[in-house]
C-alpha cells in the first residue's frame, strides 16, 4: 500500500500505482510478474506498443513510458478486472488514504529471511523517492 502526493487525477493515481508495481517487480528482479488493475484505461495504455499510441492517455504517457522501460526484460503481463471483485483493492486504497501522515508498517512472515532485516523489505524501502510513501510492505 502507498500513496504519493502531486497526482492530479485519478487515472494518474492509478498509473503510478502501476508504475512502482513494475518498479517493485524489476527491483526483485521477478520474472513474468502479472500486474492487475480495475482502470480498463489504464490496462489497455499500458498494453499499447509504446506511450504514443492513441490508446494512452495524454496525462499518463510518462509513467507508461516509463512502465515499458522497467518491464521491458520481464516478460509481464496486465489484466484488467472488474470493480466489482476487486475488494481488497478498494479497502487498501481507503486505508492508505486514512494514514497519509502516519508511519509506514512493514513485518516479514517469511521464516527464511531474517526479521530484523528482511531482503524484499530492506529493497521496497530504498524505493521511496518523488513523494511516494510506501505505507505498509507485508513479505510472506
Amino acid at each position: 500500500m502507498a500513496s504519493k502526493q502531486g497526482v492530479s487525477s485519478p487515472m494518474q493515481a492509478e498509473a503510478e500505482a502501476l508504475l512502482l508495481a513494475a518498479a517493485v517487480a524489476q527491483n526483485l528482479n521477478i520474472q513474468n510478474p502479472v500486474f492487475f488493475s480495475d482502470c480498463r484505461n489504464l490496462t489497455l495504455a499500458a498494453a499499447a506498443p509504446d506511450e504514443r499510441d492513441q490508446l494512452v492517455p495524454w496525462e499518463i504517457r510518462k509513467q507508461i513510458n516509463q512502465f515499458h522501460r522497467l518491464i521491458k526484460h520481464l516478460g509481464s503481463q496486465i489484466f484488467h478486472i472488474s470493480r466489482e471483485i476487486n475488494g481488497v483493492a478498494h479497502c487498501c486504497a481507503h486505508q492508505a488514504r486514512r494514514s497519509i501522515g502516519s508511519l509506514p508498517t512493514n513485518s516479514c512472515r517469511t521464516l527464511a529471511h531474517s526479521k530484523i532485516n528482511c531482503p524484499i523489505i530492506s529493497s521496497i524501502r530504498k524505493m521511496q523517492d518523488d513523494g511516494l510513501v510506501i505505507m505498509d510492505v507485508q513479505c510472506f
